[in-house]
């Protein structure tokens, strides 16, 4: 079996930390990208936008869930 690197607890900690900060920054980003896409776009901006605003957030909170 291959040996596997343990990262120090306070690594650990920050990965945490920042990713959870990356999660609250995309909430943020979602709601600006749909609004700014409804009101200036067409459906299908508003689609694609809470699509990609939705799997951006999806990305942070699996990493903070796979890091923490």
């Amino acid at each position: 079996m291959a040996n596997t690197y343990t990262y120090p607890r306070r690594e650990e900690i920050a990965n945490a930390i920042t990713h959870g900060i990356g999660a609250a920054l995309s909430v943020a980003a979602l709601v600006l990208l749909i609004v700014f896409s409804s009101l200036k776009g067409s459906a299908w901006h508003v689609v694609s936008f809470t699509i990609y605003g939705t799997t951006m957030l999806l990305l942070y909170i699996a990493q903070r869930w796979f890091m923490a």
